[in-house]
Protein backbone atom coordinates (compact mmCIF):
# COMPACT_ATOMS: atom_id res chain seq x y z
CA UNK A 1 0.00 0.00 0.00
CA UNK A 2 1.46 3.41 -0.94
CA UNK A 3 2.12 6.22 1.51
CA UNK A 4 -1.06 8.03 2.55
CA UNK A 5 -1.04 11.81 2.09
CA UNK A 6 -3.04 13.74 4.68
CA UNK A 7 -5.32 15.69 2.38
CA UNK A 8 -8.44 14.67 0.53
CA UNK A 9 -8.21 13.59 -3.08
CA UNK A 10 -10.64 13.37 -5.99
CA UNK A 11 -10.26 10.78 -8.74
CA UNK A 12 -12.00 10.42 -12.10
CA UNK A 13 -12.62 6.91 -13.38
CA UNK A 14 -15.15 4.36 -14.62
CA UNK A 15 -16.20 2.78 -11.32
CA UNK A 16 -18.72 0.39 -12.88
CA UNK A 17 -15.73 -1.72 -13.98
CA UNK A 18 -13.99 -1.72 -10.59
CA UNK A 19 -14.49 -3.98 -7.61
CA UNK A 20 -15.87 -3.10 -4.20
CA UNK A 21 -12.39 -3.79 -2.79
CA UNK A 22 -10.92 -1.23 -5.21
CA UNK A 23 -13.28 1.41 -3.84
CA UNK A 24 -12.30 0.51 -0.28
CA UNK A 25 -8.60 0.79 -1.18
CA UNK A 26 -9.17 4.28 -2.56
CA UNK A 27 -10.95 5.31 0.61
CA UNK A 28 -8.06 3.98 2.69
CA UNK A 29 -5.67 6.19 0.67
CA UNK A 30 -7.69 9.35 1.24
CA UNK A 31 -9.87 9.42 -1.88
CA UNK A 32 -13.23 10.46 -0.47
CA UNK A 33 -14.78 11.56 -3.78
CA UNK A 34 -14.85 9.82 -7.16
CA UNK A 35 -16.29 11.32 -10.33
CA UNK A 36 -17.52 8.29 -12.23
CA UNK A 37 -18.10 8.44 -15.97
CA UNK A 38 -20.00 5.92 -18.07
CA UNK A 39 -17.72 3.68 -20.07
CA UNK A 40 -17.82 0.02 -21.06
CA UNK A 41 -15.88 -1.46 -24.01
CA UNK A 42 -19.03 -1.78 -26.13
CA UNK A 43 -20.82 0.18 -28.83
CA UNK A 44 -24.36 1.17 -27.91
CA UNK A 45 -26.69 -0.88 -30.13
CA UNK A 46 -30.00 0.10 -28.55
CA UNK A 47 -31.04 3.33 -26.79
CA UNK A 48 -32.12 1.27 -23.78
CA UNK A 49 -28.51 0.31 -23.16
CA UNK A 50 -27.68 3.94 -22.40
CA UNK A 51 -30.83 4.32 -20.28
CA UNK A 52 -29.90 1.31 -18.14
CA UNK A 53 -26.30 2.50 -17.67
CA UNK A 54 -27.48 5.94 -16.54
CA UNK A 55 -29.98 4.42 -14.12
CA UNK A 56 -27.31 2.16 -12.65
CA UNK A 57 -24.77 4.94 -12.21
CA UNK A 58 -27.25 7.40 -10.67
CA UNK A 59 -28.64 4.93 -8.19
CA UNK A 60 -27.03 1.54 -7.57
CA UNK A 61 -23.47 2.76 -8.14
CA UNK A 62 -23.88 5.67 -5.72
CA UNK A 63 -25.16 3.23 -3.08
CA UNK A 64 -22.24 0.88 -3.75
CA UNK A 65 -19.83 3.75 -3.18
CA UNK A 66 -21.44 4.68 0.12
CA UNK A 67 -21.12 1.09 1.30
CA UNK A 68 -17.39 1.27 0.48
CA UNK A 69 -17.02 4.64 2.24
CA UNK A 70 -16.63 6.92 -0.80
CA UNK A 71 -18.85 9.51 -2.47
CA UNK A 72 -19.48 8.55 -6.10
CA UNK A 73 -20.52 11.54 -8.20
CA UNK A 74 -22.04 10.41 -11.52
CA UNK A 75 -21.08 12.06 -14.79
CA UNK A 76 -23.42 11.14 -17.61
CA UNK A 77 -22.69 10.87 -21.30
CA UNK A 78 -22.03 8.62 -24.27
CA UNK A 79 -18.30 7.97 -24.41
CA UNK A 80 -17.04 8.55 -27.98
CA UNK A 81 -15.83 4.95 -28.13
CA UNK A 82 -19.41 3.83 -27.38
CA UNK A 83 -21.18 6.12 -29.88
CA UNK A 84 -23.52 4.09 -32.11
CA UNK A 85 -23.06 4.20 -35.88
CA UNK A 86 -26.84 4.23 -36.35
CA UNK A 87 -28.00 7.84 -35.97
CA UNK A 88 -31.50 6.74 -34.88
CA UNK A 89 -29.99 4.76 -32.02
CA UNK A 90 -27.79 7.77 -31.19
CA UNK A 91 -30.82 10.08 -31.11
CA UNK A 92 -32.57 7.70 -28.72
CA UNK A 93 -29.54 7.41 -26.46
CA UNK A 94 -29.16 11.20 -26.38
CA UNK A 95 -32.84 11.48 -25.47
CA UNK A 96 -32.29 9.21 -22.48
CA UNK A 97 -29.21 11.24 -21.56
CA UNK A 98 -31.29 14.41 -21.32
CA UNK A 99 -33.94 12.64 -19.25
CA UNK A 100 -31.23 11.46 -16.85
CA UNK A 101 -29.75 14.97 -16.61
CA UNK A 102 -33.18 16.31 -15.68
CA UNK A 103 -32.96 14.37 -12.41
CA UNK A 104 -30.21 16.85 -11.37
CA UNK A 105 -28.21 13.98 -9.89
CA UNK A 106 -25.25 14.30 -12.29
CA UNK A 107 -22.14 16.30 -11.47
CA UNK A 108 -21.04 16.66 -15.11
CA UNK A 109 -21.79 15.82 -18.73
CA UNK A 110 -19.43 13.27 -20.20
CA UNK A 111 -17.28 11.62 -20.91
CA UNK A 112 -17.77 13.00 -24.40
CA UNK A 113 -15.35 14.17 -27.08
CA UNK A 114 -13.85 12.61 -30.21
CA UNK A 115 -11.99 9.33 -30.67
CA UNK A 116 -11.97 8.47 -34.38
CA UNK A 117 -13.60 11.72 -35.46
CA UNK A 118 -16.59 10.08 -37.16
CA UNK A 119 -19.68 12.11 -38.12
CA UNK A 120 -21.67 10.31 -35.43
CA UNK A 121 -19.08 11.20 -32.77
CA UNK A 122 -19.22 14.82 -33.87
CA UNK A 123 -23.04 14.90 -33.66
CA UNK A 124 -22.88 13.34 -30.19
CA UNK A 125 -20.14 15.70 -28.99
CA UNK A 126 -21.98 18.84 -30.07
CA UNK A 127 -25.18 17.66 -28.36
CA UNK A 128 -23.28 16.96 -25.15
CA UNK A 129 -21.91 20.51 -25.18
CA UNK A 130 -25.41 21.89 -25.74
CA UNK A 131 -26.66 19.89 -22.76
CA UNK A 132 -23.73 21.01 -20.58
CA UNK A 133 -24.59 24.62 -21.28
CA UNK A 134 -28.34 24.04 -20.90
CA UNK A 135 -27.97 22.35 -17.50
CA UNK A 136 -25.04 24.51 -16.33
CA UNK A 137 -22.76 21.52 -15.89
CA UNK A 138 -19.07 21.07 -16.64
CA UNK A 139 -18.07 18.79 -19.52
CA UNK A 140 -15.56 15.96 -19.26
CA UNK A 141 -13.96 15.67 -22.70
CA UNK A 142 -11.99 12.73 -24.06
CA UNK A 143 -9.05 13.32 -26.37
CA UNK A 144 -7.85 10.35 -28.44
CA UNK A 145 -4.54 8.55 -28.77
CA UNK A 146 -4.51 8.86 -32.57
CA UNK A 147 -4.85 12.21 -34.39
CA UNK A 148 -4.54 13.79 -30.96
CA UNK A 149 -3.46 17.30 -31.96
CA UNK A 150 -5.82 17.49 -34.95
CA UNK A 151 -8.91 16.36 -33.06
CA UNK A 152 -8.05 18.42 -29.96
CA UNK A 153 -8.12 21.53 -32.17
CA UNK A 154 -11.65 20.58 -33.25
CA UNK A 155 -12.66 19.92 -29.65
CA UNK A 156 -11.37 23.29 -28.41
CA UNK A 157 -13.06 25.13 -31.27
CA UNK A 158 -16.42 23.55 -30.43
CA UNK A 159 -15.95 24.21 -26.71
CA UNK A 160 -15.56 27.93 -27.40
CA UNK A 161 -18.36 27.94 -29.95
CA UNK A 162 -20.83 26.40 -27.48
CA UNK A 163 -19.69 28.76 -24.69
CA UNK A 164 -19.10 26.00 -22.16
CA UNK A 165 -17.27 27.72 -19.31
CA UNK A 166 -16.25 24.70 -17.20
CA UNK A 167 -14.55 21.69 -18.73
CA UNK A 168 -11.93 19.03 -18.17
CA UNK A 169 -9.98 18.23 -21.35
CA UNK A 170 -8.81 14.77 -20.42
CA UNK A 171 -5.88 12.52 -21.38
CA UNK A 172 -3.58 15.46 -22.13
CA UNK A 173 -0.07 14.73 -23.38
CA UNK A 174 2.80 16.69 -24.89
CA UNK A 175 1.02 16.33 -28.26
CA UNK A 176 -1.98 18.48 -27.32
CA UNK A 177 -1.31 20.38 -24.09
CA UNK A 178 -0.20 23.56 -25.85
CA UNK A 179 -3.42 23.48 -27.88
CA UNK A 180 -5.50 23.22 -24.70
CA UNK A 181 -3.56 26.06 -23.06
CA UNK A 182 -4.40 28.40 -25.93
CA UNK A 183 -7.71 28.73 -24.08
CA UNK A 184 -6.70 30.93 -21.13
CA UNK A 185 -9.77 30.25 -18.99
CA UNK A 186 -8.82 28.92 -15.56
CA UNK A 187 -11.89 26.66 -15.43
CA UNK A 188 -10.94 24.84 -18.60
CA UNK A 189 -8.81 22.25 -16.85
CA UNK A 190 -6.15 19.89 -18.15
CA UNK A 191 -6.85 16.26 -17.32
CA UNK A 192 -3.67 14.21 -16.82
CA UNK A 193 -4.58 10.51 -16.86
CA UNK A 194 -1.90 8.33 -15.30
CA UNK A 195 -2.34 4.85 -16.71
CA UNK A 196 -0.76 2.34 -19.08
CA UNK A 197 -2.81 3.67 -22.00
CA UNK A 198 -2.09 7.35 -21.28
CA UNK A 199 0.84 8.79 -19.29
CA UNK A 200 3.36 7.20 -16.94
CA UNK A 201 4.10 8.91 -13.64
CA UNK A 202 7.45 10.14 -15.00
CA UNK A 203 5.78 11.52 -18.14
CA UNK A 204 3.21 13.33 -15.99
CA UNK A 205 5.99 14.99 -13.98
CA UNK A 206 7.82 16.03 -17.16
CA UNK A 207 4.62 17.43 -18.64
CA UNK A 208 4.05 19.56 -15.55
CA UNK A 209 7.65 20.76 -15.47
CA UNK A 210 7.40 21.89 -19.09
CA UNK A 211 3.96 23.50 -18.69
CA UNK A 212 3.71 24.64 -15.07
CA UNK A 213 0.13 25.81 -14.74
CA UNK A 214 -0.65 24.72 -11.18
CA UNK A 215 -4.25 26.00 -11.28
CA UNK A 216 -5.14 24.06 -14.43
CA UNK A 217 -4.06 20.45 -13.89
CA UNK A 218 -6.27 17.63 -12.60
CA UNK A 219 -4.56 14.27 -12.07
CA UNK A 220 -6.72 11.17 -12.50
CA UNK A 221 -6.33 7.42 -12.86
CA UNK A 222 -8.91 6.91 -15.64
CA UNK A 223 -9.24 3.42 -14.16
CA UNK A 224 -11.81 1.22 -15.83
CA UNK A 225 -12.03 -2.22 -17.40
CA UNK A 226 -8.40 -2.24 -18.57
CA UNK A 227 -5.18 -3.05 -16.68
CA UNK A 228 -4.80 0.44 -15.14
CA UNK A 229 -3.64 0.93 -11.56
CA UNK A 230 -6.49 2.04 -9.31
CA UNK A 231 -3.95 3.80 -7.06
CA UNK A 232 -1.97 5.55 -9.81
CA UNK A 233 -2.83 9.05 -8.54
CA UNK A 234 -1.74 8.18 -4.99
CA UNK A 235 1.53 6.72 -6.24
CA UNK A 236 2.08 9.72 -8.52
CA UNK A 237 1.86 12.08 -5.56
CA UNK A 238 4.80 10.18 -4.02
CA UNK A 239 6.81 10.53 -7.24
CA UNK A 240 6.06 14.25 -7.56
CA UNK A 241 7.10 14.82 -3.94
CA UNK A 242 10.34 12.88 -4.44
CA UNK A 243 11.46 15.38 -7.09
CA UNK A 244 10.63 18.36 -4.93
CA UNK A 245 6.98 19.25 -5.42
CA UNK A 246 5.36 20.42 -2.20
CA UNK A 247 2.12 19.12 -0.73
CA UNK A 248 0.44 22.47 -1.50
CA UNK A 249 0.94 21.89 -5.23
CA UNK A 250 -0.13 18.26 -5.06
CA UNK A 251 -3.32 19.18 -3.23
CA UNK A 252 -4.17 21.53 -6.11
CA UNK A 253 -3.50 18.87 -8.73
CA UNK A 254 -5.40 16.14 -6.90
CA UNK A 255 -8.20 18.04 -5.20
CA UNK A 256 -8.61 21.82 -5.35
CA UNK A 257 -8.53 22.21 -9.13
CA UNK A 258 -11.22 19.57 -9.59
CA UNK A 259 -13.41 21.33 -7.05
CA UNK A 260 -13.09 24.56 -9.05
CA UNK A 261 -15.31 23.11 -11.77
CA UNK A 262 -17.25 20.22 -10.25
CA UNK A 263 -20.02 21.53 -8.01
CA UNK A 264 -21.47 19.19 -5.42
CA UNK A 265 -18.18 18.13 -3.82
CA UNK A 266 -17.76 19.73 -0.42
CA UNK A 267 -14.25 20.87 0.39
CA UNK A 268 -12.60 18.53 2.87
CA UNK A 269 -15.78 16.44 2.87
CA UNK A 270 -15.97 12.92 4.18
CA UNK A 271 -18.54 10.15 4.37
Amino acid sequence: MPKIQYFNKVDIMHTVSRSFQDLQALKHCGVNDIISTVYLPIQVKQPGTARDLYDWLLNAEVKRGKAAGVNIHPALGIHPMMVPSDTKVLDGALHYLELALKTKKAIAVGETGLHHGTPEEFISFKRHLELARQYNLPAIIHTPREQKAELTKVIMKELRKHKVERALIDHATKENIAIILQDPRRNVKIGVSISKSNLSKKDAILLYKNYSYENRYVLNSNAGSGPGDILSVIKSIEEFEKVGFRSRIMKKLCYDNALDIFGGILRESSI
